[in-house]
């Protein structure tokens, strides 16, 4: 059964439990309604919808029908860990503190980071951070300058991927790890970047080649590495084609048509939309509709806080969808003479068909009731490592294994280089 951090501590009835919950929203508006989903293992799969199959009239007096049939591919997401340690002084806990126990206000502020952290990653995490590619010195190798990674390219857990080079007709191919076969090949007439599919098109790369380094027929591994070790976000997820690009020079002022675009053409999954957007977007967005001479509409949605409070935020919304802030969202993107340009995203955040997030517990379903000592609860597990040898200290240790997931390739979307100035 998925839930949200809202729901979980609304219904758990132990005070720690909760207390956890309550950490990781941090009166965030994003985290307190983003769904998780029970998961178990170092990776779990799950079959996503491809090419629909079609559908024909025919005469009364047909002889032959047209066969077609639905595709899909199976997506395998890598589990990704948090561990991390906070340790209190003897001195500290023997004294009487009037902000309370300090190992317990240690613990909500190592909570209240996590909490942040995972609501940056689900935007910007990437596994992959690195590549090397067998022969570099030779064809094909040596035609490959860059690779930009799409999702789930971990060749720590499903060994190598390849690159297969076609000389007669200058065409590539790749093979991501875990995959049996290549993807469609694609024809590189010139110097330039080009989007590899693999046979699971849940899997691909953005690959710049000098074509002329690429002189004969041949294969070639490549290893992809990480230094983050972090689950991929909406960045890595969102494939190429559900990505609104600018029109101008040096990139597009925020509209109600990029908008519209985004709702209209390309987030098909409708189930609990969502609009996120950093700080200066959406003060982008308040002028938009404060030009039209009104005070721009707002809806409530549920919010978590540290304080303890279980209650509702008002949101600004557009067409009825929430904007949300995640000042996370980067603004960096460059285009033409500009650097600082930024992206707005619209995701369902609806279990298992939208954007969702795996969280390891113990068991088939997540018990609100037990404590986080005893069990893991939405992927949080704490424990108490003890007395150090070093210093008079006590550590506790904050453990969280999960990933992030699209459901579907049509329920996120993203609209980039967009002006912040």
């Amino acid at each position: 059964m998925a839930l949200n951090l809202y729901e979980a501590a609304r219904i758990s009835r132990n005070p720690f439990s909760k207390g956890v919950m309550l950490g990781l929203a941090t009166m965030n508006e994003v985290m307190s309604i983003f769904p998780w989903v029970p998961k178990s293992g170092g990776a779990f799969s799950y079959t996503r919808e491809g090419v629909l199959a079609d559908v024909e009239f025919v005469s009364p007096t047909h002889t032959s029908l047209i066969e077609s049939h639905t595709t899909f591919d199976r997506v395998t997401v890598p589990m990704r860990i948090v561990d991390s340690d906070v340790d209190v002084y003897n001195y500290t806990s023997n004294q009487s503190d009037p902000n309370g126990n300090p190992k317990v206000l240690q613990l909500e502020k190592k909570l209240k980071a996590l909490g942040r952290k995972l609501q940056a990653k689900m935007i910007t995490g990437g596994w992959g951070t690195g590549f090397v590619v067998s022969g570099a010195g030779v064809s094909p190798g040596a035609a490959v300058s860059a690779v930009t990674q799409g999702p789930h390219l971990d060749s720590a857990l499903l060994g190598p991927g390849a690159l297969k080079y076609t000389h007669s007709n200058t065409s590539w191919a790749f093979r991501a790890p875990g995959d049996r076969t290549f993807g469609p090949a694609v024809v590189a007439a010139g110097n330039g970047a080009y989007t590899l599919f693999s046979d699971n098109p849940s899997k691909y790369i953005v690959v710049t080649l000098t074509v002329a380094s690429a002189t004969a027929d041949g294969e070639a591994s490549i290893n992809f590495t990480s230094s983050t070790n972090e689950p991929d976000g909406l960045l890595k997820l969102i494939p190429p084609s559900q990505v609104v690009t600018s029109t101008n020079t040096n990139g597009d002022a925020l509209s109600f048509d990029v908008l519209d675009r985004l709702i209209l053409e390309k987030v098909k999954v409708t189930e609990n939309l969502a609009f996120f957007m950093n700080a200066t977007m959406k003060r982008k967005y308040l002028a938009l509709a404060r030009a039209q001479g009104s005070t721009p509409a707002t809806l409530a949605i549920p919010m978590l806080g540290m304080d303890g409070r279980v209650g509702e935020r008002q949101v600004p919304h557009y067409n009825g969808i929430p904007i949300l802030q995640i000042d996370d969202i980067p603004s960096n993107e460059a285009k033409g003479s500009a650097s600082n340009l930024s992206s707005v995203f619209l995701a369902s955040l609806s279990a298992e068909e939208g954007f969702w997030g795996a969280a390891e517990t113990d068991g088939l379903a997540v018990d609100t009731d037990l404590s986080p000592y005893k069990a893991r609860i939405l992927g949080v597990k704490v424990y108490d490592v003890g007395q150090l040898e070093n210093k008079a200290a006590s550590r506790t240790r904050v453990e969280w294994f999960g990933a992030f997931a699209l459901g579907s390739q049509l329920a996120a979307a993203r609209a980039s280089e967009l002006i912040t100035t």
